[in-house]
């Protein structure tokens, strides 16, 4: 069902689910709709139901109506849209199960190829994500056998240890901000959609490989300051 998000000044953001085929919008308590503030009227505004459709009208307030900023007397609210009453903004957010399958079929076709688009974009990222985990992989077993013994004192043992951390993270976010980037597309509205969700393909990414623990220990010697 369609909801109206307000945007009240004094008491913070509230949601109304809008029922029935009329709801009314104004100051006083009997509104299916209830907005006290000092600029809207007492029975500000209605919105009816008419084959699918929601119409808002303006029930001679005295602030009036705003539809995506213009003052209106009747309007319908066509998709998502900005809704004031006198001065506190709201926002229309329609029925996305209808607006979905009442789409053309031009809009579906549209759909279709975009996630064609975004399978492909998915397939190319999932590439890079393997590929980037081998390198790792092969970098971190190269790097473990040609590292020569650790030798010295306290203090440049520990910078040492800082030194194989930061490389750590450094190769773990190769593959984390990929990772994201991945999870973006396939999050993706166009994704959403009743449609797309028919066709999508759920694709299983690659666990994160783990950097083996340090072997490295700083034991302080006997009679250390």
């Amino acid at each position: 069902m369609p909801k109206l998000l307000i945007k009240h000044p004094e008491k913070g953001d509230l949601t109304f689910t809008i029922s029935g085929s009329r709801v009314t919008v104004g100051r006083r308590a009997e509104n299916g709709i209830q907005i006290n503030h000092g600029t809207v009227s007492g029975v500000h505004a209605e919105i009816v139901a008419a084959n699918g459709h929601y119409i808002l009208r303006d029930l001679d307030s005295t602030n009036h109506c705003f539809v995506n900023g213009e003052q209106v007397k009747e309007a319908e609210l066509k998709g998502a849209c900005a809704v004031t009453f006198g001065t506190v903004e709201c926002s229309f957010q329609p029925d996305e199960i209808k607006a979905v399958a009442t789409a053309t079929p031009a809009e579906i076709d549209t759909l279709r190829k975009n996630i064609g688009i975004l399978r492909a974009q998915n397939d190319e990222l999932l590439a890079k994500v393997a590929d980037q985990q081998k390198q790792i992989e092969i970098m971190g077993s190269a790097q473990i056998m040609m590292r020569p013994k650790v030798d010295g004192d306290a203090a440049s043992l520990k910078t040492k240890l800082e030194s194989v951390t930061a490389e750590r993270d450094a190769l773990a976010d190769k593959v984390k901000a990929l990772t994201e980037e991945l999870t973006l597309l396939r999050t993706s509205p166009q994704e959403n959609s009743i449609e797309s969700r028919k066709d999508t393909v759920r694709i299983k990414l690659l666990p994160t490989p783990e950097e083996p623990e340090s072997t490295l220990s700083v034991k302080a010697g006997a009679g250390a300051a």
